[in-house]
């Protein structure tokens, strides 16, 4: 990730990143831009600290900032000790994607 930040963003930390460029490196703060938002269904393992502690308090901080996407968002929490940050495989996730 190091390599690529300097080849193609002048070495920009990914703080500077997500303040300068939210709606390209946060699907939230784009579709904050949108005239039509879909539904979302975020689903959060409460097993997982990375998902609980990091991605949950992601998400609730863009809601925060745009909170025109509150409604639309929908978070469904689930346990699941075994699957920990990563419930489906990479083959299972394109296949849900591209249905």
């Amino acid at each position: 990730m190091n390599a690529l930040r300097n080849q193609r963003l002048d070495g920009l930390l990914p703080s500077v990143l997500r303040q300068e460029h939210a709606p390209r490196t946060n699907v939230l703060s784009f579709l904050a831009t949108q005239p039509e938002l879909p539904s979302i269904e975020y689903w959060v393992n409460l097993m997982s600290a990375h998902d609980r502690d990091i991605q949950l308090a992601e998400l609730d901080r863009a809601v925060e900032a745009h909170p025109r996407l509150r409604d639309s968002i929908h978070v469904r929490p689930y346990v699941d000790g075994e699957s920990k940050h990563n419930p489906l495989s990479k083959d299972e996730t394109l296949s849900l994607l591209n249905t």
